[in-house]
């Protein structure tokens, strides 16, 4: 992809042209104007500098043959076989500060936005700030302001002042420029661009394609019937015993013995009643609605127990059992399924190898840690999510004072994931805080 590519966005480079002799580049410079810069043009080369493909500063036309001779000895010397399209010859800018603006499709985010200071500091300093495309004006300046070397471009100790407003456009045509080449997109790096007053030039660009067109996935919040796992007035709790010791016992202790006030249908296929509760047979033998099944028997059940709940009109369960990919081989391949089903059935899944949920308001509470072992701080506005029950269970004891609004350890994440359960929580008026780990 041409380096000119850019300038259908609206950046603007120096006047330039490209050289494949001495001859052709003396001439150019002199139709430029000196100072011009020379640049080794190779896509096979991308730090230039570092094998001497840069010369600056060059005033007469004597030096540009020069420089010429001394770029193709170098390059040819560290990169022999590198194809070299010729000598860029460039206006030379003098003055202004260096941004970088870059560009990339990142694995876990998609296309994404970087800016920072330009040119050395950027691998010094590492200072830069990131944000998904596209952009909005107000992310673009959110993002210029929280580089600490912002006080550099707002005029620091003397030095003239960039405009906000050009930086913003360069961000938003940038990030324009992201977003219609997504399919193809790997990695664009304008470094540097030269900013003063309200003027710019890129200096370098960087594009590197994909030859052919990915599909761009669009991982947008599923937040679908998230809802029932805090605000649900019906549970059904598949394993529960009247063992002490046992999981589907602890379970039942949380949800029937201490502050949830909505109904618990145990159930248990041996017994009749289960502390003190009327206890089924199986899910489908309840004879109310259920708005919430929780799962504590063992993982190889559960395809079955999510069909049921598909016929019953049941759309969220939470399975605490474990034994899934954490084990690998065909337990890895039962957890596929699982997910395989959610999807068809419709149905929303926290877990499996989890504790599950709390909720702060409704005191729904699917932990299997009694209360002697651990503490279910009161209502609050911090919201904790967390993969690791440990780390939750741990971070609920130090949020005793603090309030909680909602907790969710969600283990292997079979169907509801962080992004999904963050789309929720940011318009839940009980959370003001999401805690991530």
């Amino acid at each position: 992809m041409p380096n000119k590519h850019h300038e259908e966005y609206g950046f603007i480079s120096p006047r330039s042209g490209l050289a494949t002799n001495a001859a052709q580049a003396r001439n150019l410079a002199s139709q430029i104007g000196f100072p011009v810069v020379l640049k080794v043009v190779s896509s096979e080369i991308v730090h230039k500098t570092d094998v001497g493909g840069v010369e600056l500063n060059l005033r007469s036309e004597e030096q540009v043959e020069a420089a010429f001779q001394s770029i193709m000895t170098s390059v040819k010397k560290s990169h022999p076989q590198a194809r070299i399209d010729g000598i860029m010859v460039e206006e030379m800018c003098v003055g202004g500060q260096e941004i970088i603006i870059g560009l990339l499709n990142d694995a876990q985010f998609g296309p994404s936005i970087m800016f920072g200071l330009g040119g050395i500091f950027v691998e010094v300093l590492k200072d830069v700030s990131f944000r998904v495309l596209p952009i909005s004006e107000d992310d673009a300046a959110q993002m210029i302001g929280e580089i600490k070397g912002h006080k550099v471009l707002e005029g620091f100790r003397g030095l003239p002042p960039v405009s906000r407003d050009l930086l913003i456009d360069l961000l938003l045509k940038a990030s324009r420029m992201g977003t219609d080449l997504a399919p193809r997109l790997e990695a664009v790096d304008f470094n540097p661009i030269l900013v003063w007053g309200k003027e710019h030039r890129v200096l370098d660009v960087k594009i590197l394609l994909h030859d052919e067109e990915k599909p761009v996935v669009e991982n947008r919040p599923n937040t679908a019937h998230l809802e029932k796992f805090f605000e649900a007035e019906s549970v059904a709790l598949l394993g529960a015993s009247a063992t002490p010791g046992k999981i589907g016992n602890a379970v039942l202790d949380s949800l029937v013995q201490h502050e949830y006030r909505g109904k618990v249908y145990p159930i248990n296929p041996s017994r009749d009643e289960v502390m003190g509760l009327k206890a089924y047979p199986s899910l489908s033998s309840v004879p109310g609605p259920v708005d919430l099944v929780v799962v504590t028997v063992g993982l190889a059940l559960v395809p079955e127990i999510l069909m049921e709940c598909a016929s019953k009109g049941i759309h969220n369960v939470v399975v605490v059992s474990g034994g899934g990919k954490e084990l690998g081989g065909e337990s890895k391949e039962l957890e596929a399924n699982i997910a395989r089903l959610a999807r068809e059935k419709g149905l929303r899944i926290i877990g499996p190898n989890c504790i599950g949920i709390f909720d702060g308001v409704s005191r729904l509470d699917t932990f299997f840690q009694v209360y002697d072992r651990m503490v279910r701080p009161p209502r609050g506005p911090v919201a904790t999510l967390t993969q690791s029950g440990t780390v939750g269970a741990v971070f609920l004891e130090m949020a005793e004072e603090l309030g909680v609004s909602k907790f969710v350890s969600y283990g292997n994440r079979v169907d509801v994931d962080e992004s999904d359960l963050i789309g929720y929580l940011a318009h839940d008026p009980d959370t003001k805080v999401i805690a991530c780990y």
